[in-house]
């Protein structure tokens, strides 16, 4: 019996699916950034709400003057948080997938 040698193996074959795991330091510096995304979303998602909830009832009782100084007390602190979340979740999609990955979507 002939065997060819272009359908012969001629190393060892890789399997994908044994590819190295992340090391502890990579692990935990994930659920890192993601405790700190859940955080962040959070924080910035009530700030958010305090803000229109607090809006709402200032314009209904007729106060402009604290409806500026509101947005300008609570706006750029969660403003801030809201771009931090942003850079988070960019950051866990890449990791996520991996560089040079496509998604399904």
């Amino acid at each position: 019996m002939t065997t060819n040698p272009a359908t012969e193996p001629t190393g060892p074959t890789v399997n994908l699916h044994d590819a190295p795991r992340p090391g502890r330091l990579a692990r935990a510096s994930t659920s890192l950034a993601r405790l700190c995304f859940v955080v962040s979303l959070v924080v910035f998602l009530v700030g958010g709400f305090v803000i229109v909830a607090a809006q709402a009832v200032q314009i209904v009782l007729g106060d402009g003057t604290a409806v500026a100084a509101l947005s300008e007390r609570l706006g750029p602190p969660t403003f801030a948080v809201s771009a931090v979340c942003g850079l988070l979740a960019f950051a866990l999609e890449y990791v996520r997938r991996g560089p040079g990955e496509e998604g399904s979507d």
